[in-house]
């Protein structure tokens, strides 16, 4: 046992949708990987960690991956947000080296009708060795001990600004992130050229479907349309 996952919420995604997606995260584990927690409210999924209702922010979202990771146990750790579906063969990766961020490119966002890929990553496809992502962030919030007057830089996935080794591969099992509003982020859109999308996904089927059976929906609504900005 060398891997655990760990999952971190601010508890404010929809509850048909975050419950779906934890039952879906235990299946696809089948109790191979021990389970950290830690969320904004107390929940009964692994080992939890209650930090208490400190909000919805990137600096607070780092601070509980950090949290998160001082209670690993095991020689590496592996991202699981609270909107992001998982395939077994994503837990099998294990980065090359102690000192590199791998993050797994094979990632797809889950729209109204189609799924859609632009090649980035986020946090959420992130497996590293557990000690070099304390070593790295830890950094951060001595820099940075309160939210007030934070660098947004400092709390983005390490790596995108020189600050940590990082490698990236591709699993054969895409990982979905369900794309709304109510992200951190926003909703995400393409910016720079045209994704790649499709209607049907292998072996998750159709998008529609998909969406239904995760998030109980299986028609567009108005203020989820797709928002793709080609320039």
């Amino acid at each position: 046992m060398s891997l655990t996952l760990l999952y971190y919420t601010a508890n404010t995604i929809e509850e048909y949708l975050g419950e779906n997606i934890r039952k879906h995260l235990l299946k696809t584990n089948s109790g191979k990987h021990p389970i950290v927690s830690v969320s904004q409210k107390p929940l009964n999924f692994g080992e939890n960690i209650c930090v208490g209702e400190i909000g919805k922010s990137y600096y607070n979202c780092y601070k509980q991956i950090l949290i998160g990771a001082k209670a690993v146990k095991t020689k590496y750790v592996a991202m699981c947000e609270d909107d992001t579906l998982y395939g077994k063969e994503h837990f099998l990766h294990r980065p090359s080296s102690k000192k590199v961020f791998s993050y797994n490119k094979n990632m797809w966002y889950v729209e109204e009708t189609e799924y859609w890929n632009k090649g980035w990553v986020g946090m959420c496809v992130c497996i590293v060795a557990t000690q070099y992502l304390i070593d790295v962030l830890a950094p951060r919030f001595k820099k940075y001990p309160k939210e007030e007057g934070f660098s947004k830089r400092f709390f983005q996935e390490p790596g995108r600004f020189g600050d940590a080794k990082t490698e990236y591969w591709y699993s054969k099992t895409p990982i979905l992130t369900f794309n709304y509003f109510g992200g951190l982020g926003g909703k995400a859109k393409s910016v720079a050229h045209p994704p790649i999308s499709k209607q049907i996904l292998e072996p998750y089927g159709d998008c529609w479907g998909l969406k239904k059976r995760f998030w109980g929906r299986a028609k567009p609504r108005g203020e989820c349309k797709p928002r793709y900005e080609y320039t």
